[in-house]
Order: C-alpha cells, then structure tokens, then sequence
C-alpha cells in the first residue's frame, strides 16, 4: 500500500527548494541568494531530523510490543532510503550552489574594494572636500553589480548613470547644430561680402578715374567734366574741382559708382608755381654781382625778352668782361616767387621717392665730387637741420658741389635750404638756395640754363681762365628741369572720406 505520509514531506521539500534554487538567481542579489541558501539547507537537515523522528514514532505506535529502533536501522527501509537519498543529493545540490554563491560574493567584494580604492583615489587626485578639509568619510560607492561576476548587461544597475548617453547625445547634437548653421550662413553670406567687396574696389576705381580726369582737363585746357562721367566697362563718376590755398592748387572732389557700391575720395593737386607766377628774370636775389668772365643773357626765342637780374637790396657788375644784356632791375620784393612751405614739402616728397633727398648732421659740410657724385637729374633735395626755412643759421645746409674740371651735366632742380656753391658744372635746370648762391668757374666753364634764385646773396665769378654763363630758359623754368610737368597729385593728400 502506497503510504503518504512519506510522499508528501518529500513533495513539500522539493517544491520549496525548486522555487528557491531555480527563482533565486533572477530574483535576489548574490549576498541575499547566499543567505537564503545557507537558511533553506539548516531548514531541510532540520526537516530530516523531525521526519526520522516521527518515522520512528509511527512504527512504535503501529507495533507496541516493538522496542524502538535505532535511527541508524532506518537506513534499511527501502522507501527511507529512496527519500534520504533524495534528500542527499537535493542538500549536495544546495552545497555546490552555496559555494558558487560564495565564490561569487567574494569576486564581489574584491570588485567593490577595487571599486572603492579607485574612488579614494579620484577624490584624493581632484582634492574633494572629504580630503581638503581633513574630515574622514566613507567613499560613496557606486550601487552596481560589475559585469566581472557572470551577470548579464541587462543586470548592471548603474544609477547615477542613468541617461547620460541621452544627454551627451542631446549635446553633442547641440553642438553640430550650431556649427552647421554657422557654416550655412557663412557659406550664403561670403559670396555677399566677396561681390560686395569687389564693386568697393570697383568704385573706388571710378573715383581714381574721375581725379585722373581733373588732372588730364587742367594740364590740356580742357573743361572738368560736369555731372555723372559713365565708363565703358559700367561704372560711373563725378568730379568736381575749386581753388585751393595757393594759385598753384586745386582741390579735387570724386565721387565713384559700381552696382550699389560708392566711395568718395578728395585731394589736392599741385603744379610748379613759377607757372603762375612766371620768373622773368633768370638770377633773383637779395644782393649780388656779376664779375670776372661771366654773362647774364635773359634773351629767348621762347620767351621774349626778359630782364637781367631781380634784386631787391644791390646788385653789381664788376670787371670788363663781365656783361648783363640788361640794366639789374631793383624790385619791392620777389617773395612771391620763392617757394612756400606747401612746395618745398611737395619737393622733399619727390626727392625722398627718387632716392636724392638728404638730411641729417652730415648737410652742414656736403660735398658732392668725384667720389660722392651729384645725381646727374631728377629733384635733388638737401633740407636744414631743422627742415625749416629762416631758422638759426648754425642749422643751414652746406653744400658745395663739383669742385673738378669737366663734371658731368645735372639736369634738373637742385633745392638746398642753407647756402649752394657750384664749381665748374654745367646745369640744366634750376637752382634754389635758402642762404647764398654762388656760382664759380675756377676750370673750365659752368653755366646754368634755366634760372638761379638765392634768397641772401647771389654771387656769379670766374678765375683766370674761366667762364660762366648764366642763360634764362622758359622751357626749364616751367618744368623745374624736366622734373615736374604740369599738375600733379599733390603727396599725403589723398583721402577716401566715408559716407
């Protein structure tokens, strides 16, 4: 007969340890399984004992007279037997689960210890308050189970990490966004800036060639252009001029257009001003003599006849063989053709771009010969100290050119702010002292075609031998030696005004 009072403790006990072993993993954390296990295995030997008892009570109370049996007898029941060993292998099971849940909680320490340790670390490296303030406290460590035991990814609990790739996400697309729309809006409005920085250039073109119009109608006699000028190429200009400071200035207003774009550009142009103001005379000077083998010829086929010498203090012509073909002619003043700050600074400009202007401590004894030679043309500049006109004569040039027979030609105007004595060469153009002029022949001949202009004193002489000749030439004159013809943009005058 089936008996189930041995069926059922067995069925309870399996289904109890079932749920346990088989939930458990899914259910509970390592530390928590190892509890439940250890507690289940005291509850089932417990569950042994209690049934081997009541075993033994049973077959007492079935067969009185029997004197109880050792528990030891029991193992020879067949149905015990079968149920103990169930239950042996069901407490070996539990055994093995222990000690792999034991293994496990171990490797889970050493991870939280490693876990820990780093995080000291991380504080100490950063210098967290913990540390900074010398208060000892208890790392937090992260509530996570790490992968290195066996659980899945899914299983990893990482609560303060929760969302952070969304939000790291978010960012980062935050910030390919505004690049994007940077470089959407640069590539739509660098275009703009390119056109409109090309029709700036374009404009400011047409206004250069409204100034270069002035200049090209005032040295031809020809009308400025009133109104708007258009140009072939679909830009367009007005120009306007008016008198400026000196008779020999003109200021120039141009206005350019290209597109939608204009600029405005303004400056003065400048012309020698013994064009206005004519030199009619080839020696103006304060005093002065003619002597030794020297000649004043103011006779010109260009020009007419003009007089000798300007003077306006004495002037003398000594010797028999020297000769003005006209009567020196005494005047109030000639300051009306001496030049102005405005065109000694245009002639200092030219000179230091062509490379002849000097300057500097080395103008108080400057001599030009063999070995330091005159530029043979071009405006050649040599300024005071000062670089002003009237000052302390300690500070006025002194120059001395030629001092050889035969020096070559200079064609040009040779401008000196202090006194100028040229030996033995032969000029084409002009010379212009501040001081004293002096002009000498001491081998050979020298001669100067054009004219000669010293503020002081003028002084034109030759020795034994010698010969001077000073010739008035209106073509040199007008031109200051080839070297400026006609207006000219005036330098450090160009302007672009705004708006």
């Amino acid at each position: 007969m089936f008996d189930l009072s041995l069926f059922l403790p067995s069925v309870g006990l399996g289904l109890m340890l079932g749920l346990v072993c088989g939930a458990a993993p899914f259910v509970f954390h390592a530390r928590t399984r190892f509890m439940i296990l250890s507690a289940t295995l005291g509850a089932c030997r417990r569950e042994l004992m209690k049934y081997a008892l009541w075993k033994r009570d049973t077959l007492a109370a079935v067969e009185p007279e029997a004197r109880p049996v050792p528990l030891g007898q029991f193992q020879k029941d067949q149905k015990t037997g079968e149920m103990l060993a169930d239950l042996e292998t069901t407490v070996n099971r539990l055994h093995v689960s222990l000690e792999e849940e034991a293994a496990l909680v171990s490797a889970h320490r050493h991870d939280m210890r490693a876990v820990t340790g780093k995080i000291k670390v991380l504080r100490a490296h950063v210098g967290g308050q913990a540390f900074s303030t010398g208060v000892k406290k208890t790392p937090r460590i992260p509530e996570f189970v790490p992968a290195t035991i066996g659980l899945r990814p899914s299983q990893i609990q990482r609560k303060h990490e929760r969302g952070f790739v969304a939000v790291f996400a978010l960012f980062m697309l935050m910030i390919l966004s505004v690049l994007m729309f940077a470089f959407m809006r640069l590539a739509t409005s660098e275009p703009v800036i390119a056109t409109n920085q090309m029709h700036t250039a374009q404009a400011r073109a047409a206004a250069e060639s409204g100034i270069e119009q002035a200049i090209w109608s005032l040295n031809n006699s020809q009308p400025v252009p009133s109104g708007t000028v258009s140009m072939p190429t679909g830009e367009s200009f007005t120009v306007t001029t008016s008198p400026g400071s000196q008779v020999n200035q003109v200021l120039v207003d141009a206005h350019g257009f290209a597109s939608n774009a204009q600029q405005h550009i303004t400056a003065t142009l400048w012309r020698n001003p013994w064009i206005s103001t004519p030199l009619l005379s080839p020696v103006h000077t304060t005093d002065g003599q003619v002597a030794g083998g020297s000649s004043v010829d103011s006779r010109t086929s260009q020009c007419g006849l003009r007089d000798g010498v300007w003077y306006t203090n004495s002037f003398e012509v000594g010797g028999p063989n020297a000769q003005v073909n006209t009567t020196p002619r005494p005047v109030a003043s000639f300051d009306q053709i001496k030049f102005t700050a405005v065109d000694l600074g245009v002639l200092r400009a030219i000179a230091k771009v062509q490379g002849t202007y000097f300057s500097g401590s080395t103008v108080q004894n400057l001599i030009f010969n063999v070995g330091n030679p005159l530029p043979d043309h071009g405006v050649v500049f040599v300024d005071s100290l000062t670089g002003q006109v009237g000052g302390p004569s300690q500070d006025d040039a002194q120059v001395t050119v030629g001092a050889v027979a035969n020096a070559a030609i200079f064609k040009g105007i040779l401008v000196v702010l202090g006194s100028l004595t040229v030996q033995n060469i032969p000029v084409q153009g002009i010379l212009y002292a501040t001081s004293d002029l002096n002009l000498f022949a001491t081998q050979g001949n020298a001669s100067v075609v054009g004219a000669m202009v010293g503020h002081t004193s003028i002084t034109v002489d030759t020795n034994a031998g010698g010969q001077v000749h000073v010739t008035h030439d209106c073509a040199q004159i007008d031109t200051l030696g080839q070297t400026v013809n006609g207006w000219m943009l005036q330098p450090a005058t160009y302007q672009e005004v705004s708006g």
